[in-house]
């Protein structure tokens, strides 16, 4: 099987916030890079996944199982307070096999290995204070690396670089054009 030329992706991460999230802003964002996905908190509404779905971005709820499968959201990231292992089998059990369930671990490298082990689809990583641990799990692990947390010029190069599979952002339309052109510079081969 030959390998695929693909790029890092953008995942938009708005609705982490206990405030309802800004639709406005969500489809701006969502218009200007290559956005796969985007994270959700409890407060989204149908109209918004609905909307986020027909640009072809996978709305994922954070931390709230039974409000992804009310919304008919395509899953749940497990923030990094809730991520363990029961959690993430729980929610895969409601939202069924089809369902992404990916986990945030912070900077716990033991708790990502364990979360990839039981079927995570992703880990994400706070790149706040270190991208080391991104860019070690993108180097030696097959289940996709998330990063989130404060995004420069300089760490998307190393990350997109590494090969880390999505990069985090906010809603910030010109630091998304911004983060979206050096993940095009940086192409990767799928195995």
């Amino acid at each position: 099987m030959a390998a695929q030329i693909s790029r890092p992706r953008l995942l938009i991460a708005p609705g982490l916030q206990t405030d309802a999230p800004d639709a406005a802003a969500i489809e701006a964002a969502v218009q200007v890079g290559d956005v796969a996905s985007a994270i959700l908190n409890h407060q989204a509404d149908a109209g918004l996944v609905g909307l986020l779905q027909g640009y072809g971005v996978a709305v994922l709820i954070a931390d709230d199982a039974a409000t992804a499968q009310t919304l008919g959201a395509d899953g749940v990231h497990l923030t990094t307070e809730s991520a363990n292992v029961p959690m993430f089998d729980a929610a895969k059990q409601m939202l069924g096999g089809d369902a992404i369930v990916g986990a945030a671990c912070g900077a716990d490298r033991h708790r990502a290995m364990l979360l990839a082990e039981a079927g995570a689809d992703y880990i994400a990583f706070d790149i706040t204070d270190d991208v080391e641990l991104a860019l070690w799990w993108a180097t030696v692990f097959e289940v996709p690396a998330v990063t989130l947390g404060r995004l420069d010029a300089d760490n998307a190069t190393r990350l997109a670089a590494a090969g880390v599979e999505f990069l985090g952002v906010g809603v910030d339309v010109a630091h998304i054009r911004a983060i979206d052109a050096i993940a095009a510079a940086h192409p990767f081969e799928e195995v």
